[in-house]
């Protein structure tokens, strides 16, 4: 694989995105249970998205090969 700094920044990004959007949605989430279930489903929304860029697994035009 070659990786150049473009890559790193997307998944920074991506990463930062990601806890962001948890941080913020977590104020509106009062149930403990339900909190877990927030970060997981963040967790695999960003891993789904990092995987498409990667690989192209739902062949959408930004995937990569």
């Amino acid at each position: 694989m070659h990786w150049d700094g473009t890559d790193f920044w997307i998944v920074g990004a991506l990463i930062l995105l990601g806890l962001s959007i948890f941080f913020i949605a977590n104020r509106f989430v009062k149930k403990r249970s339900n909190k877990g279930l927030l970060l997981v489903f963040i967790v695999i929304l960003v891993f789904l998205v990092w995987v498409e860029l990667g690989v192209g697994i739902f062949g959408t035009p930004l995937g990569g090969y």
